[in-house]
């Protein structure tokens, strides 16, 4: 039976980067880079995950919002819901993705039984090709309609470049976020105008800028878990 876990992956690595430094001394710290990273870096995360995730769950108590029966009627996947976190988190660079784990992992369990869990670790799937910027273009969704791509206040977002270049930064994101199946087309817009679009309605600004978007069940799911 072959070994292909995270310490036979780690010893490859380091069997790779001894190797390298041997050809070229002066890239020796990239060893030391994978040695700190390896044996510091990781185990620091999953601790760090831990005591978010006590301070999620504390909060959640002192609003009165924890649900004590439902996390018990459902302790038997949490380990497996704790063991997909964990691998996630131990190679997440982001210190805010990683604290958004933590609120994911508290609130997913905190919902117990109310939710299945293969929609639970489907979400936490879901989540791990996210950035923490597609998570803000979500949270710009209202519930239960449709929004014109006009409407989405993506300034707060602090795009850099031309206006342009935000609209078009912002649309990278939409694309993915649609093609994730978590916001689709809609109809149920309320009515933007959206004939003072600028030059040939033809072109892909004014195209994106009249399209109606709006929160598919799994988008909805995951922009409430993230809420603040």
């Amino acid at each position: 039976m072959s070994n292909s876990g995270p310490s036979s992956s780690s010893a490859i690595v380091k069997a790779g980067l001894r190797s390298i430094a041997a050809s070229i001394p002066g890239l020796a710290s990239l060893g030391q880079a994978w040695n700190e990273y390896d044996s510091y870096k990781t185990g620091e995360r999953i601790s760090e995950l831990f005591d978010d995730v006590q301070e999620e769950l504390n909060s959640l108590r002192d609003k009165q919002q924890i649900h004590e029966d439902l996390i018990n009627a459902s302790r038997d996947e949490i380990p497996s819901l704790i063991e997909i976190t964990v691998e996630r988190v131990r190679k997440e660079f982001s210190r805010e993705k990683r604290r958004l784990y933590a609120q994911l992992l508290s609130r997913l369990v905190n919902n117990g039984n109310t939710v299945p869990y293969d929609e639970k670790a489907s979400l936490l799937h879901e989540f791990d090709v996210l950035t923490v910027e597609d998570v803000r273009v979500l949270s710009l969704f209202p519930r239960n309609r449709g929004i014109h791509v006009s409407e989405l206040d993506h300034a707060s977002l602090n795009f850099s470049g031309t206006p342009q270049q935000k609209l078009g930064s912002l649309i990278v994101i939409l694309a993915k976020l649609e093609s994730r199946g978590l916001i689709g087309a809609t109809s149920t817009g309320r009515g933007v105008d959206v004939t003072s679009t600028v030059g040939d309605p033809e072109t892909w600004e004014n195209a994106w800028k009249n399209r109606v978007l709006g929160l598919l069940p799994a988008g909805e799911r995951l922009r409430d878990l993230l809420e603040e």
